[in-house]
């Protein structure tokens, strides 16, 4: 790991064939989870690019992660508090890169299709659970 506070595992099986990724940023690196629960610790769940279009969720995740690491005064706020982040949900509509299905948006110049590897919107399939990333993600 990069910093005794953060943790990155892989969990899982997504459609496109990689694993999900989570980061776990717990400020006194604790990062099993019975421990957690028995000291109460409250957490703090992000789940990012459902639709790999939309890439704002990612950076600010990244940045907001990165500024609980190196500013000691933000670190205080995280005394009782895990953040648990998927940085890139749909890994497969991430790979499937394009420049021409978001006519409206402006940035940016290539991004991710909507669909995952099997053409499943994945913000649609929490309760169906067709896909293997909203498998994984309800385990």
């Amino acid at each position: 790991s990069l910093h005794e506070a953060l943790a990155v595992r892989t969990y899982g099986d997504t459609d496109a064939g990689f694993p999900l990724h989570l980061a776990i940023l717990s400020i006194d690196g604790d990062f099993d989870p019975v421990s957690l629960r028995k000291k109460g610790k409250r957490i703090l769940f992000i789940n990012n690019a459902i639709h790999p279009g939309e890439p704002c969720g990612v950076d600010a995740t990244m940045m907001l992660l990165q500024d609980y690491l190196l500013d000691p005064a933000r670190r205080e706020a995280l005394e009782n508090v895990v953040v648990i982040a998927i940085p890139f949900y749909n890994i497969g509509g991430g790979l499937n890169r394009g420049s021409f299905s978001r006519a409206n948006q402006e940035g940016p110049i290539e991004y991710g299709f909507r669909g995952n590897a099997r053409n499943l919107d994945l913000n649609r399939d929490f309760i169906k659970c067709d896909s293997r990333n909203a498998r994984t993600f309800n385990q």
